[in-house]
């Protein structure tokens, strides 16, 4: 049977940003932006993780030659009479038979057992594109870590540069008499702390590259910046739409290839019901007369069906177990997904509110003090108090936006499918061709 699963493409709906060529290639690649595109394209092309799956699928085409392979035909030699007392000294009676021998199967055992295989085969093509999906959805997180740890360090070069601009008030001030020393003291101080974040902040974003490049197996990034846009987060959408798309996930398409795995296993258990013929034919000389004769015989194993009751039980209680644990699953990851639904949403509104009121108040509070320093209408402790609430609201503000696109890759991760509104687009939908039973 053809499952329509379509091949995981470059483009995934874990993302909401803005792609734009370049007219000209760059001489030097590690100057270009890495594109989510170009980081869901590596990724696919060179992770690890996903050649595995080449080598298993050669390994169930090798089982499935074996398993349509017909039992072999044997050829018998058998000597009687000879060696023994009186007249059976030496070999004048003896007598010699050539025969060869063949099962033959009864039942579709053939068949039943290349059925298993195929169903394995298909099951591993699902398993691929499961991991797939976890690789696009890593990609997804670490591609958002490094636009965050980029902002940060953004974040954390204004900040220094605050904490620069505030000294210049400070000495100005104590230079005229009108603070103490102490708070160009204190100012010197914060502008060592904004330092020592921004040199945080820079061996963070060298880690978030550097893990990001381990998807696609290289050791060393080969570039030093990404194209994306962190704040760009979309809506939450609609739940119940979301939960409909939960079966299309191939987990649940495992459970699918699980239970024709498990049909498959019956159907061979049944199949030795049946028992197997061997018949066996041959040419006997007797020595004391030398003439010749033909043999032939049959044999046929006694009690098959009873035999292979117990076989025929484990597989049916099998393939029950398969649809008790989809039910189970399926409750678990709707609640899971609806965890994941309230989550994105609480990140897009926290968003919204910080760069829509929180962050333009406080950046105007912030003016107004340090206009307002140097006439003395404000303290010191003032000027650091309006700074520092400035920068604690954009680091949540990264926060929340790399958590919103964490949460949207968890989330189509469940549903394989893209969440409206974003430019990236994930589609579970391949033309492979899974093997089909004879």
């Amino acid at each position: 049977m053809n499952i329509g699963i379509r091949r995981i493409t470059c483009v995934m709906g874990l993302v909401f940003w803005c792609v734009s060529a370049s007219a000209a290639p760059d001489a030097n690649p590690s100057a270009r932006p890495l594109t989510f595109s170009d980081a869901i394209s590596r990724a696919l092309d060179r992770n690890p993780g996903l050649r595995v799956f080449a080598y298993r699928q050669r390994a169930l085409g090798g089982r499935r030659d074996t398993a349509a392979l017909r039992p072999a035909p044997e050829l018998q030699f058998e000597l009687q009479d000879f060696g023994g007392t009186g007249s059976a000294r030496g070999f004048d009676r003896a007598e010699a038979t050539l025969a060869l021998s063949q099962v033959i199967e009864l039942g579709g055992k053939r068949d039943a057992r290349v059925g298993v295989v195929d169903a394995r085969q298909r099951a591993v093509a699902i398993q691929e594109k499961a991991q797939e999906l976890d690789v696009l959805a890593s990609v997804a997180r670490r591609f958002y870590a490094v636009a965050a740890a980029d902002e940060r360090l953004a974040v954390a070069k204004r900040a220094s540069e605050l904490a620069r601009d505030a000294l210049r008030g400070v000495n100005r001030r104590v230079n005229a008499a009108r603070a103490p020393r102490a708070e160009a003291a204190r100012a010197k101080a914060a502008l060592a702390r904004a330092q020592l974040n921004r040199a945080d902040a820079e061996r963070e974003l060298e880690t978030a590259l550097l893990r990001l490049a381990a998807l696609w197996n290289m050791p060393k990034p080969d570039f030093e910046t990404i194209r994306s846009d962190l704040y760009a987060v979309g809506a939450p959408g609609e739940f119940d739409v979301l939960a409909e798309r939960i079966e299309a996930n191939p987990d649940f398409l495992q459970f699918t290839a699980e239970s024709r795995i498990r049909q498959a296993e019956l159907r061979l258990a049944q199949s030795q019901t049946h028992s197997n013929i061997s018949l066996r034919a041959g040419v006997k000389r007797l020595e004391d007369t030398s003439d010749t004769a033909l043999v032939f015989g049959a044999s046929v194993p006694l009690f098959s069906p009873s035999r292979a009751e117990g076989a025929i039980a484990e597989a049916e209680a099998r393939g029950e177990a398969v649809g008790a644990e989809r039910r189970a699953m399926l409750l678990d990851t709707r609640a899971r997904l609806f965890s994941l639904y309230q989550a994105r949403a609480q990140a897009i509104e926290t968003v919204a509110t910080l760069q829509d009121q929180i962050i333009p108040q406080q950046e105007q509070a912030l003016s107004e003090i340090r206009r307002g320093y140097d006439r003395g209408r404000y303290s010191y402790l003032e000027r650091v108090t309006a700074r520092r609430e400035l920068i604690d609201a954009e680091r949540a503000l990264i926060g929340a936006a790399e958590r919103a696109h964490r949460l949207r890759a968890d989330i189509e991760s469940l549903t394989a499918e893209p969440l409206p509104g974003g430019d990236g687009r994930i589609e579970f939908n391949s033309n492979i061709q899974y093997p089909e039973s004879p």
